[in-house]
């Protein structure tokens, strides 16, 4: 029993949908980028008040 315990947990080392999560990551990270670009390209056109 123990060894199959074993045997389980190393069949399963990453968790499931870890790759996902990874892309998730990135998405986030490009999004961010985006925003910041195109507020350092809007900003100064903004209308002082």
């Amino acid at each position: 029993m123990f060894t199959l315990i074993l045997a389980t947990e190393a069949a399963a080392s990453t968790p499931p949908g870890d790759a996902y999560q990874t892309v998730a990551y990135a998405l986030l990270g490009l999004t961010m980028l985006i925003t910041a670009i195109a507020t350092l390209i809007i900003t100064p056109g903004a209308p002082k008040h």
